[in-house]
């Protein structure tokens, strides 16, 4: 009697903590007879086993990603009957430069197990890029063999000077029929803003952007301190993280000036050695607001240690106008 079977390829989130949750999709092989189903048919399942082995990660951040993933494949007959099954551990990651409009997405594979039919299938890993970026290599592949480790490195990029966004997701596909496609990591941005720098960069522009300063620290104590007063007191707390009221970046030089005056202005007496110090910032749109601002007098020193950290801040996490950011003291 003939046997024919269909190909079944999974892959969705794989969660330490929880059972991960899978979308199926099974396809039928190019060889199968014409009295069996071709419409492809969703299934979910919970491959526990893959989502083990999955390591833990940090998410979107930054200038980083990370996810992991898990990838069943099956081969069945129209009846149900399971011919070949493999389990696939994969792990997707992300890592972008603040000073180049390059940036690395690495894929690892471990697979867990393979048995019957699907054993020794070949898996092709395709990167796709949403928005246009370039992609090297464009594709390349392993085999469904238990104990295989692979890792591929995909370099991107967005070429040009010109703000632009991209994102990439990464398809999977057996060569015996059957793919499915793990969404992007996050969007990529990738500016040449020459107030962040003489080199273009890249950033997630969702992935938290947080400026920290501690009160133990010498160098900027009396900036902290006025900063952590100063969110605990205003209305909405603007900046400090834990609330949704984050800082807005801005650039223009005559608004900055404007905000400076209204919080700090010149006829303000100053101590001798100190200036006075604002918050929020007049670099944000939050700042100069009659409505609601903070300042004190604190070391001169101070005042300029903490600028220049800001600013190295804003350059490394390529913080663009309008962008949000919050500040944390500890």
């Amino acid at each position: 009697m003939h046997r024919s079977g269909r190909t079944t390829l999974r892959l969705g989130v794989a969660v330490v903590t929880a059972a991960a949750t899978v979308a199926a999709l099974v396809l039928v092989p190019g060889t199968a007879s014409a009295s069996l189903p071709v419409e492809p048919t969703l299934t979910i399942s919970s491959p526990t086993r893959a989502a083990s082995a999955a390591a833990v990660c940090a998410g979107l951040e930054r200038l980083s990603a990370c996810r992991p993933l898990a990838l069943v494949v099956e081969q069945r007959t129209t009846s149900g009957q399971i011919l070949g099954h493999a389990e696939v551990s994969i792990q997707r990651t992300e890592t972008l430069s603040a000073t180049s409009r390059t940036w690395h997405h690495k894929v690892a594979v471990n697979v867990v197990a393979s048995r019957g039919t699907v054993r020794g299938h070949v898996i092709q890993v395709r990167p796709l890029c949403k928005g246009g970026c370039s992609l090297s290599p464009r594709l390349t592949s392993f085999g469904l063999v238990a104990g295989t480790r692979r890792t591929f490195d995909f370099t991107a990029g967005l070429s040009g000077s010109a703000t632009r966004t991209a994102a990439i997701k990464v398809e999977f596909r057996d060569l015996q029929g059957g793919s499915r496609t793990a969404t992007p990591l996050g969007d990529v941005r990738c500016d040449s803003a020459s107030y962040l720098g003489a080199k273009g960069g890249c950033v997630h522009p969702a992935g938290l952007a947080l400026w920290t300063l501690k009160r133990a620290d010498p160098a900027v104590t009396a900036v902290a301190s006025h900063i952590a007063t100063a969110q605990a007191s205003l209305p909405g707390h603007p900046g400090q993280y834990g609330y949704r009221h984050p800082l807005h970046r801005i650039t223009d030089a005559a608004q900055i000036a404007r905000n400076r005056r209204t919080v700090c202005p010149p006829s303000l007496p100053r101590p001798p050695g100190q200036t006075c110090d604002e918050y929020p910032f007049a670099s944000t749109a939050e700042g100069g607001d009659p409505r609601g601002f903070s300042r004190a007098m604190v070391p001169a020193a101070q005042n300029s240690a903490a600028g220049g950290r800001l600013s190295a801040f804003l350059k490394a996490n390529r913080i663009m106008a309008k962008d949000g950011y919050y500040v944390a003291i500890g």
